[in-house]
């Protein structure tokens, strides 16, 4: 399942970098192998740097936000030994995104972690909004002043 990158919340690199959270992103090229396994605190723009350098179109296959880079770091490490057969060169790995995707995720259990999806991290943001900014749980946000990327994309 390839997606591209989405608009993300008016304030949503902040939100992460404040908190320490770090992603765990495989990126595919639009075929199901190669796939590259890579981390950072902004998927979207190193997708776009990516992008720049690629002549085929780059998605991502799956993000997981984890609790920090420590975390981050073990998981892809531990993913590079693991498939070291399956290496092509730098982060690329002759390997489908399921079978990628399926390793990550027995591997964020085995270490006792979380990892939460694009999605539920960016409710958690606004969740954080809400209750900073004393609203109700189910206000809307970009009627509070409290605008998403794609709320302001209409608005100008």
């Amino acid at each position: 399942m390839t997606s591209r990158a989405r608009q993300r919340p008016w304030g949503f690199r902040d939100f992460v970098k404040a908190r320490g959270f770090c992603s765990v992103y495989l990126l595919t090229v639009g075929a199901p192998r190669p796939i590259k396994v890579d981390l950072t605190d902004d998927p979207q723009r190193r997708l776009g740097d990516f992008q720049i350098a690629h002549y085929r179109p780059l998605g991502f296959h799956q993000v997981w936000w984890v609790p920090g880079k420590a975390i981050a770091a073990r998981l892809e490490n531990a993913f590079k030994y693991y498939f070291l057969p399956d290496h092509i060169r730098g982060e690329w790995y002759n390997l489908t995104g399921d079978e990628a995707a399926t390793f990550v995720e027995e591997t964020i259990e085995s270490l006792g972690t979380w990892g939460i999806s694009q999605a539920e991290i960016e409710e958690r943001m606004m969740d954080w909004a809400r209750k900073h900014h004393s609203l109700p749980c189910n206000a809307p946000l970009d009627e509070c002043g409290l605008r998403t990327m794609q709320s302001r994309a209409r608005r100008l």
